[in-house]
């Protein structure tokens, strides 16, 4: 069965995170709110979700500009297994993801770099853990048309 509302909302997401990082490299900050869909994998759907608009973001702004190396960085609660997955094999996309080890996806993909949040981990040590992860991220030095943006997934949410 057909489900018109499912296929427009998952096509407007998408297009959405398109244009948020068009015009993060535009403007040098963007956001979309309604995206985030990190558990679809390339052939699958996962998660609630039906497309990877991180990744058809990041696949776009590499087909149509200048940019490169792009990384996306996830701090949802869930591990971005889909994003991962995806990007497994592309040494010019780094995937981060800042996750709960102990939630879904019970089988976790591998990303370049993965932080295992602890259950309880509070504020200070969340911004602890965040700062370490994202020194990794600038070493790998995204451009993003010249400029360091990151596409970045849905916020941490307890």
């Amino acid at each position: 069965m057909r489900k018109p509302a499912l296929i427009d909302r998952t096509r407007l997401e998408c297009a959405g995170t398109v244009l948020t990082a068009q015009l993060a490299l535009e403007h040098g900050l963007a956001c979309n709110l309604a995206g985030g869909t990190h558990h679809a994998h390339r052939s699958f759907g996962s998660g609630f979700t039906i497309l990877n608009d991180l990744a058809v973001a990041a696949a776009r702004i590499r087909a149509t500009t200048e940019v490169r190396r792009v990384a996306i960085v996830d701090l949802d609660v869930h591990q971005g297994d889909g994003t991962a997955a995806i990007f497994a094999d592309e040494p010019d996309v780094f995937t981060m993801s800042m996750h709960c080890g102990k939630n879904f996806p019970f089988r976790k993909q591998v990303s370049d770099l993965d932080v295992d949040v602890e259950v309880g981990t509070g504020d200070i040590d969340y911004l602890r853990l965040l700062r370490g992860a994202l020194e990794q991220v600038f070493a790998f030095k995204p451009d993003l048309g010249g400029v360091r943006t990151y596409l970045v997934g849905p916020s941490w949410l307890s």
